[in-house]
């Protein structure tokens, strides 16, 4: 019908990942950082789905400080390149989510995710 569908997901989705995809879905959020490896996903499905994440909001986003920089960078250099990637959270901003920490989150986005990519071929 030409709509766009995201699938969220927790957890380790490898043993259903092609059911999933198959499905025809747009995107899929997240891969569970620790559980599922999101330049992985990339590489397998990336010319077919969007792939969103995945800063750790369990650990990162919540308790970490300079972590949150490295992080984000991870999550760009997993699979920002040639397109089809949205940085977002691993799961959801929740309460225990420092404030602070996603305006870092964000402004480390901005920096280092805009296409084209700096030094990159997109």
């Amino acid at each position: 019908m030409g709509f766009l569908f995201l699938k969220h997901s927790d957890g380790n989705l490898y043993t259903i990942l092609d059911d999933i995809v198959n499905t025809s879905i747009s995107a899929l959020h997240p891969m569970e950082p620790g559980v599922m490896d999101m330049g992985d996903v990339k590489r397998r499905y990336g010319d077919r789905i969007c792939v969103m994440g995945n800063v750790d909001c369990k650990y990162v986003l919540s308790y970490g400080t300079e972590d949150v920089r490295r992080d984000v960078r991870r999550c760009i250099d997993a699979a920002a390149e040639g397109g089809g990637f949205i940085l977002t959270s691993s799961n959801s901003l929740h309460m225990n989510v420092k404030v602070e920490n996603i305006f870092t989150m964000v402004d480390k986005a901005r920096k280092h995710g805009r296409y084209p990519l700096p030094g990159r071929r997109v």
